[in-house]
């Protein structure tokens, strides 16, 4: 099995080239996406929307995945299928990991669009 990245930099290269100002606009993008979205799955997880948590984690899952957020991705995924299953306890688990992965992937975002 292939390990996962917390963020795959080759991702956004292969889509866009080598054009750093481009790969750091959607990668800030989508730190600011995944700020408003994060508050609403937790809200749909609290009040048992399955459905709505599924949608919005299926979306943001797309997101990730083109940003070369490999691990984010992955937990994303693992939220729908939880979604789907209307299992709070795993869905409760798996948001807590996504948040800590998402503070993790956000200060190597914004890390990497302070270099000189």
């Amino acid at each position: 099995m292939v390990q996962k990245a917390l963020l795959n930099k080759q991702t956004m290269i292969d889509l866009l080239g080598n054009d750093y100002d481009s790969i750091q606009y959607f990668r800030l993008q989508f730190v600011e996406q995944s700020e408003a979205i994060l508050p609403e799955l937790l809200e749909y997880l609290e009040s048992g929307c399955f459905d709505k948590l599924q949608l919005k984690a299926h979306f943001l899952k797309t997101s990730a995945k083109a940003v070369g957020a490999e691990m984010t991705a992955d937990s994303l995924y693992q939220l729908e299928l939880s979604a789907n299953a209307q299992d709070p306890k795993t869905s409760a688990m798996i948001m807590d990991s996504l948040l800590l992965l998402h503070t993790e992937l956000k200060a190597i975002i914004l890390e990497s669009s302070n270099r000189d």
